[in-house]
């Protein structure tokens, strides 16, 4: 069974490092639009330094979806972090857990490109 709550619940188990689950993780939660929230914090994983491009659908007023990544503070508590939050309908939820996971594997196992290089300068060139 590979259904999106059991990908997004084997990206967690890939984070749980004996410290990480101690201090981020996942919540999700119902809002009174009516509809669904997920936080899912990226400090101390692959995805920290990656950008989830802001993604917004209005298909009626309980069909939407808005994604992105932020940095702010912990929902309750007071440390900063990096974050994919997603909100949607009430019937969205699984289309967001979708996308995450759509997302957060496409990092997974796959090397990051080296940096370009960056001529070294060597003072003011002469003429």
């Amino acid at each position: 069974m590979n259904t999106s709550l059991h990908r997004l619940s084997k990206w967690y188990t890939a984070q749980c490092n004996g410290e990480w689950e101690h201090d981020w993780g996942i919540t999700i939660q119902t809002i009174d639009n009516p509809g669904w929230m997920i936080e899912v914090n990226l400090e101390g994983t692959p995805l920290r330094s990656e950008t989830f491009s802001h993604r917004k659908t209005h298909r009626s007023p309980t069909d939407w979806f808005e994604c992105a990544t932020q940095d702010h503070g912990r929902a309750g508590g007071d440390r900063e972090g990096r974050v994919f939050v997603g909100a949607g309908g009430p019937g969205n939820l699984e289309e967001i857990i979708t996308m995450f996971c759509d997302w957060a594997e496409g990092f997974t196992g796959k090397p990051r490109p080296p940096k370009p290089a960056h001529p070294r300068s060597s003072g003011p060139r002469r003429r």
